[in-house]
């Protein structure tokens, strides 16, 4: 059933994510959208009637360089939202305002998922980075490493190819297992060695 439906503009949305509040963020070609859902009554022949509506609030992206290309949305444990850029920055908003801007990788950030206190990142690159919930890098998962681990039926290590090492998706179940989708249609699950920080962590696939 569909609640509520509302229009985020004319350009793509590349990405959307729920807070632990029920509020809602959109983001894609220049736009991040902070949403909430409300009851609104109205009255008709059978009298008062509920309705709900979504109410979005545009966050500032005038400190932004256009084009500004927000790939994907996620919030944080403390409800402040990380956007991953098609630059291969993450951002940090709190309250619609752009608090912090750092480096992740070189190429596109296209996924984001939080994994306990900490905010995993991927896309356009060979590792998996691992960061807190300020931005401060904790550390990285090498997933050409782990990619180059399978091995086929027959003992064949299958390798990594680039289209393989290209996330689309980071997604947690309820059992704390993180699955990775790639460009090359491919869906495997990254287990992790949650040990300890550390610029190279430890993690395999299957």
């Amino acid at each position: 059933t569909m609640l509520a439906a509302a229009s985020c503009g004319p350009e793509l949305v590349c990405g959307c994510a729920f807070a632990s509040d029920g509020s809602l963020a959109t983001c894609g070609a220049g736009h991040l959208t902070l949403w909430t859902l409300v009851a609104r009554y109205a009255e008709d022949d059978d009298g008062r009637v509920e309705a709900m509506a979504l109410i979005g609030r545009s966050a500032d992206l005038s400190q932004l360089r256009a084009p500004s290309i927000l790939l994907c949305v996620a919030f944080t444990p403390r409800g402040a939202c990380a956007t991953g850029m098609a630059s291969g920055e993450l951002l940090l908003w709190e309250n619609g305002s752009l608090t912090r801007s750092v480096r992740a990788q070189s190429g596109a950030v296209h996924a984001l998922a939080l994994l306990g206190g900490s905010l995993l990142c991927a896309g356009r690159a060979t590792k998996v980075g691992v960061w807190s919930d300020e931005l401060d890098q904790l550390g990285s998962y090498d997933l050409r490493a782990a990619l180059d681990s399978l091995q086929d039926a027959w003992g064949k290590p299958l390798g990594a190819s680039t289209a393989s090492l290209s996330v689309r998706t980071l997604v947690m179940d309820a059992g704390g297992r993180i699955f990775v989708g790639t460009r090359a249609s491919e869906l495997f699950e990254l287990i992790v060695n949650n040990g300890g920080g550390g610029e190279q962590q430890q993690g395999v696939v299957r």
